[in-house]
């Protein structure tokens, strides 16, 4: 019985000490980036139908400010117009703008083309095609 109480506390130790330490990296709990490490912003067309998604060749360290590139490869979607970036392909994680910022992660960042429904068109009045013998003078 004793043993199984010795070995009780010393897992129970074990756990203990594992939470005060933050399970590893600084120890305070806070996700850190290896000395040096460096990350890419990556940019993806998501279903674009021509044009090119931008290129971004920076190398960006944690914490350090990153600019979002607008639609600089003209990236076009048939039957639909261009709204920007998302970190998420379906458009549910965070929205960016091209010349806005955001600061690096401890992970490399993909950026998805937003792409909104065009507007239907419908038809223009012309004056033009007034016809006054229709409806009197």
């Amino acid at each position: 019985m004793k043993s199984k109480y010795v070995v009780f506390l010393f897992a129970l130790m074990l756990l203990a000490m594992s939470a005060c330490s933050g399970g590893g990296g600084d120890g305070g709990g806070h996700d850190s980036a290896p000395p040096g490490a460096t990350y890419s912003v990556t940019y993806n067309g998501n279903g674009n139908t021509g044009g090119s998604a931008p290129v971004d060749s920076g190398d960006y360290e944690n914490a350090q400010t990153v600019t979002v590139l607008g639609n600089t490869g003209a990236l076009v979607k048939d039957g639909f117009v261009f709204g920007g970036w998302n970190t998420q392909a379906n458009g549910s994680g965070t929205a960016y703008t091209g010349g806005q910022t955001f600061a690096m992660g401890t992970a490399d960042v993909t950026l998805y083309a937003v792409w909104a429904a065009e507007a239907p068109t419908t038809g223009k009045w012309d004056e033009s095609d007034w016809d006054d013998s229709l409806w009197g003078p």
